[in-house]
């Protein structure tokens, strides 16, 4: 994995969430948008020490959608972000910030 920072502004227009810039200046794709989600929430999740199973049972949501969401296989709707992001501790705004991703190290 790269290990330069990207840069994002992240907002919400009418729901959904846009990412402005990346790592060249240029607008960050929609399906990065849910990698990058993916990801954050993979390091969140593993940095707090909870299994997939316990964010399941302390959020609600079944296993089998974090697994997709954090494998960047799933559209995760804004509600389901913030209850995920509530049980891993970490602001739904770090969630979606593509320069908090896991560096190589």
């Amino acid at each position: 994995m790269d290990s330069s920072p990207l840069h994002a502004a992240i907002s919400c227009q009418d729901g959904v969430v846009v990412a402005r810039k990346s790592k060249a200046g240029k607008p960050v794709p929609n399906g990065d948008m849910q990698r990058v989600f993916g990801e954050n929430l993979k390091v969140a999740r593993t940095a707090a020490d909870l299994t997939q199973a316990q964010v399941a049972e302390l959020s609600g949501i079944r296993q089998q959608h974090i697994s997709r969401a954090e494998s960047g296989r799933l559209n995760v709707t804004i509600n389901t972000m913030s209850a995920l992001a509530k049980v891993v501790g970490r602001p739904l705004s770090a969630l979606l910030t593509p320069s908090l991703r896991r560096r190589k190290k």
